[in-house]
């Protein structure tokens, strides 16, 4: 992870690629995955002092894969505790898999 930095969200995003967010602020927050995603581009959201779970929303015609579960296309990844985590990335166009895993996440 050179160069990899992990920085405090209080509000929704698209996240920047090769970058980590805690999840801050109050309520809850969307991390909207670019559509302009290249393969090897990832990010990490980690549960932070927000003690309301975080949601990963794919744009339409992108699947995101979290274990043997996958989203439909343009679904979501949605926490179930305050300390969830998830870190994707592009494994090819508008394909995302999860690599990094904590807490009971719920795909839509």
């Amino acid at each position: 992870f050179s160069g990899f930095a992990f920085l405090a969200n209080t509000g929704n995003i698209t996240p920047a690629s090769s970058a980590g967010y805690f999840n801050n602020g109050s309520g809850t927050i969307t991390y909207t995955l670019s559509a302009a995603s290249a393969q090897g581009d990832y990010t990490i959201i980690m549960g932070g002092s927000n003690t309301t779970p975080w949601v990963l929303q794919a744009n339409t015609g992108q699947v995101i894969h979290v274990g043997t579960a996958t989203t439909t296309s343009g679904g979501t990844v949605t926490a179930s505790t305050q300390f969830d985590a998830i870190g994707v990335v592009c494994v090819a166009s508008n394909v995302f898999n999860a690599y990094l895993i904590t807490g009971n996440l719920v795909t839509a």
